[in-house]
């Protein structure tokens, strides 16, 4: 289609193409980009923005992830990543996945669940941030009768894990949920990960200053 355009340097009125992406202006030779040119220039913006955003977003398949909670991990990796953008590990999200050997958490999730990864026989090593502040049931004791209320079950089954990052705090709290992991076996006669020792687990650590994030009560 033929269409009248004006050059960007002379002025001149000149008749072109316009399905051509540029054009020379037969008075003063000049070269310059056509409406043409621009739109697909724009077109081409907007669907490369698109395409790296959703690549960004786009949550792995192998996750259930809803609302920031990831509720199930339905992928075949041994070694796994959580991705960044999940919250709270739901409960029983991982539970009785035998394979895993591995499990990433990343900052910024704040609580693990009720069973999440119970069953896991070959799990042998698990980070877990200083930004999770519970796992399984609430950090809160009325008194020592209720230790089930930890969450205890987490962990269970979980005979191979022996590699735990985990911050001294949170260790002082929740020492009882792993003791089925040869975790608890070697750092349980310390009382703190720091290999300082407590008179009871619930005590402040004299050699780290860390204390647990409850304080039980005795019975009365």
């Amino acid at each position: 289609m033929i269409t009248a355009i004006q050059c960007t340097q002379c002025n001149a009125n000149i008749n072109v193409d316009s399905s051509l992406n540029t054009v020379v202006c037969e008075y003063c030779n000049t070269t310059f980009a056509t409406a043409n040119f621009l739109t697909t220039q724009t077109d081409d913006v907007h669907t490369n923005a698109s395409t790296e955003l959703e690549s960004h977003t786009n949550t792995p398949a192998e996750f259930e992830i809803r609302d920031g909670v990831l509720e199930s991990y339905n992928g075949n990796s041994v070694d796994i990543i959580v991705p960044d953008n999940v919250v709270h590990i739901g409960d029983n999200a991982f539970k009785d996945l035998g394979r895993i050997r591995s499990v990433t958490i990343p900052n910024g999730v704040l609580s693990i669940g009720k069973r999440s990864f119970s069953g896991c026989a070959r799990l042998e090593s698990i980070n877990i941030p200083e930004t999770v502040v519970k796992i399984g049931f609430e950090p809160i004791l009325e008194n020592f009768g209720k230790l089930s209320e930890l969450g205890i079950a987490t962990f269970s089954g979980c005979t191979s894990l022996s590699d735990i990052n985990i911050s001294p705090s949170m260790w002082l709290t929740y020492t009882i949920i792993l003791s089925d992991t040869p975790f608890f076996q070697k750092n349980f006669k310390n009382g703190c990960l720091c290999g300082g020792k407590l008179t009871w687990w619930v005590a402040r650590c004299k050699t780290c200053g860390a204390t647990p994030l409850f304080h039980a009560k005795k019975q009365s």
